[in-house]
């Protein structure tokens, strides 16, 4: 019987790819997919540790996968074809999950000087709906402007 830990793992080589060319570690990749380091981990190298010296083949959940390829830019569907799930049964929702946690927003904006964050707050506000909840509060105009 084949050592199933040694099975190729074509998402395991993407996803750190695309986490490396975002300037992302696999501590700060995973914080914004909203899972540990370890499963991170994991799904880079398509092992699991049992304990003893033995590994086993990692087998994620469509969501886990899902999200960690949002977080580093990778097609959704295309990640989950790579990990052996199908697609068609799993599709990505675009409000299951942000591409951007809270927390590498924050840190965006806390690079941003004053006057860049009083521009983000006007752009943000912008965008989001009227008291009445028709469309955008403040009509933006696609270029002019101040």
């Amino acid at each position: 019987m084949a050592d199933e830990s040694k099975r190729p793992w074509p998402l395991g080589k993407r996803l750190e790819a695309a986490r490396t060319a975002a300037g992302l570690s696999q501590r700060q990749a995973s914080a914004a997919a909203g899972f540990s380091v370890t499963t991170w981990g994991q799904l880079e190298s398509g092992v699991r540790k049992l304990g003893g010296g033995l590994e086993a083949a990692i087998n994620p959940r469509a969501s886990i996968v899902i999200s960690a390829a949002q977080v580093v830019g990778l097609d959704p569907a295309e990640a989950l074809k790579m990990a052996g799930i199908d697609p068609a049964r799993h599709a990505p929702k675009g409000s299951e999950r942000p591409t951007v946690s809270q927390a590498r927003l924050l840190e965006y904006f806390a690079r941003l000087n004053e006057r860049q964050r009083g521009a983000l707050l006007d752009l943000i506000e912008s965008m989001l709906p009227s008291e009445d909840g028709d469309g955008p509060a403040l009509a933006v105009n696609g270029g002019g402007g101040n």
